[in-house]
């Protein structure tokens, strides 16, 4: 603002104590007869009190004011005193301070166009990272018309296509966004096993990026027109068009994988990638190496499907070693059921003896506690003899007279004595409270 634009009131404003019309406005006032700094004053003290404490004195009649006169305040000061901050005008052709112009505008990534006023947030959310992440170049080259200092500043919405019906409840297993999301994929999947066949399937997001599946291995092995059957059914499980089951556990997995297509389940959780990785998985199963069709040979023996996912897990820690710096890396190992209790030991030997050395660990939905007879000890366990020994001390201890033996294919097999039996325990994970629905 110049200084022929203020106001005009503020034009007559003075200060107590300013110069007369007239008399200069800078510099020093003129001195008045009496005063201590005057000519004919500081004579007269020299010859009374002497020059050095004629000094003191006229120093002190500087520095001495009168009420509303004196050095100005600012700030707290001028509050406390009661005194009120002197605010002087431009000079005559200096420009002002410059009002900003803030943004009023947030960017609608569903229309891809900006907005006024405020998103609603019953059918609007913040774009998630991966969402925004895409809009990146776009919004480069838009947000300082905008009037945004900083790309990272623009508020990104999308329309909701989901919604959280019911909340979240107590999280009573501390399992991750994406490991509860694998669960349900395996459950989903589940639905096109028949009955006799495998017990478990296993799911990962594979080192590819791919999305891991595998069942237990032996005569109740999955088959090929099963493997097909599963991708089917995962491939209707994103198709919006394909109706619910009817059936309220079914439905609310297909929901929540639903709802994580579409971003919405992302809400609370925009910076997790490992759930960004799931979603992505999710359009690309992958069973290679999963032992699909494998019988053992007609042979006893199963290899559960989780032991099968790690190897291949493992393969890669093995050949992509990460730093220290790099901090360790969390594998997610999801599934149709809790570990058996050879698995559950399996993961901890594979933890403590394997990923510590190269950075990574995994992360399962816990055990339900049984052992079963057969359970093939994998590959990767076995040639590690500090796992192996951990493995099998732990079995031993819950059923004494239990042991390892070489299988017709050199696989090490469960034997577990005729009189052992497992306690029935409930196999399934925990079940969310959450609940979503669409709009």
């Amino acid at each position: 603002m110049r200084a022929h634009d203020l106001p005009e009131a503020l034009g007559k404003e003075t200060r107590k104590g300013a110069p007369a019309v007239g008399r200069p406005a800078i510099g020093r006032p003129e001195l008045q007869p009496g005063h201590p700094s005057a000519p004919s004053a500081a004579l007269a003290l020299q010859r009374a009190i002497g020059n050095t404490a004629t000094t003191r004195v006229v120093e002190e009649s500087r520095h001495r004011h009168g009420a509303g006169s004196g050095h100005g305040r600012t700030g707290a000061g001028a509050a406390a005193s009661g005194t009120p901050t002197v605010q002087r005008a431009p000079a005559p052709g200096a420009a002002g301070p410059k009002e900003e112009t803030k943004p009023t505008e947030w960017f609608n990534a569903t229309t891809g166009t900006w907005q006024g006023g405020q998103p609603d947030p019953e059918t609007m959310r913040p774009a998630h990272g991966g969402e925004r992440l895409l809009l990146k170049p776009k919004l480069e080259k838009e947000y300082a018309a905008k009037h945004y200092t900083d790309v990272g500043q623009v508020p990104v919405f999308k329309a909701r296509a989901y919604r959280r019906k019911k909340g979240p409840g107590p999280a009573s297993t501390g399992r991750s966004p994406e490991l509860r999301m694998l669960d349900r994929l395996g459950r989903l999947g589940m639905s096109q096993i028949r009955p006799e066949g495998t017990p478990h399937l296993a799911t990962s997001v594979m080192p590819n990026g791919r999305l891991g599946i595998a069942g237990n291995t032996g005569r109740s092995h999955v088959t090929g027109a099963e493997r097909d059957h599963v991708n089917q059914e995962l491939a209707d499980v994103q198709d919006e068009s394909v109706e619910p089951y009817g059936q309220r556990r079914m439905d609310k997995d297909l929901h929540k994988v639903r709802a994580m297509q579409a971003g919405d389940y992302f809400e609370g959780a925009y910076n997790r990638p490992q759930l960004g990785a799931v979603a992505k998985a999710l359009k690309n199963p992958d069973w290679s190496g999963s032992g699909v069709g494998d019988d053992n040979g007609g042979q006893p023996g199963s290899q559960h499907g989780e032991m099968t996912l790690l190897g291949q897990h493992i393969a890669d820690w093995k050949a992509n070693p990460r730093q220290r710096e790099q901090g360790m890396k969390t594998v997610d190992m999801g599934g149709v059921k809790l570990a058996c209790a050879a698995c559950q030991w399996a993961f901890e030997a594979a933890n403590q003896f394997i990923g510590s050395k190269y950075g990574y660990r995994v992360a399962a939905s816990g055990g339900h506690g049984m052992l079963f007879r057969n359970w093939i000890m994998p590959k990767w366990l076995a040639e590690v003899p500090e796992a192996r020994k951990y493995v099998e001390s732990k079995i031993k201890a819950k059923a004494p007279g239990a042991r390892f033996y070489e299988g017709s294919s050199g696989a090490l097999v469960l034997y577990l004595p005729k009189d052992y039996k497992s306690a029935d325990a409930d196999q399934d994970p925990a079940e969310s409270e959450s609940e979503w629905e669409p709009i």
